[in-house]
């Protein structure tokens, strides 16, 4: 999903790794603070009122180019999603393309969940429903706030 703004990619990169500010654009992620090495971050997440932290590792940190991390689950002990920004300078702006992908072990941190009444076939589908809402949001909300200044 890929959306233009009128902004530098240093500017928007700037934006998207200040975690802290995630939810000034997500409609899921509300925040998060770094490690003290800023190589991890805790991630905090709410859909109405249900709300968790996940671990989540920074894979690449490339000012004006991507920002990507894995989220680890709340144990910090499995890869689950990668989440990513790309930013390709284009006409005066930036264009930014947000990613995400469930990696094959995302099975075994929800074998090790409690999801009464939910199968691992149903958590994907909402995933994906969620995602196919949330990222046009998320990269409308990034726009107005990076055109904004």
């Amino acid at each position: 999903m890929s959306l233009a703004i009128d902004a530098s990619p240093e500017a928007v990169y700037d934006l998207v790794a200040d975690i802290s500010r995630m939810g000034e654009w997500s409609p899921v992620a509300t925040g998060g603070r770094y490690d003290e090495d800023r190589a991890w971050f805790t991630g905090m997440n709410a859909i109405g009122d249900h709300t968790w932290e996940t671990r989540c590792r920074v894979d690449r940190a490339d000012r004006g180019r991507a920002f990507v991390f894995m989220n680890h689950g709340a144990s910090g002990n499995h890869e689950m999603v990668r989440w990513g920004f790309t930013l390709d300078a284009a006409d005066g702006g930036t264009l930014v393309t947000q990613t995400w992908e469930v990696l094959p072990s995302y099975e075994d941190s929800f074998a090790e969940e409690e999801a009464p009444g939910m199968t691992l076939e149903q958590r994907l589908d909402l995933m994906q429903e969620m995602a196919s809402s949330g990222m046009p949001e998320t990269l409308k909300n990034l726009k107005k706030v990076a055109e904004a200044g």
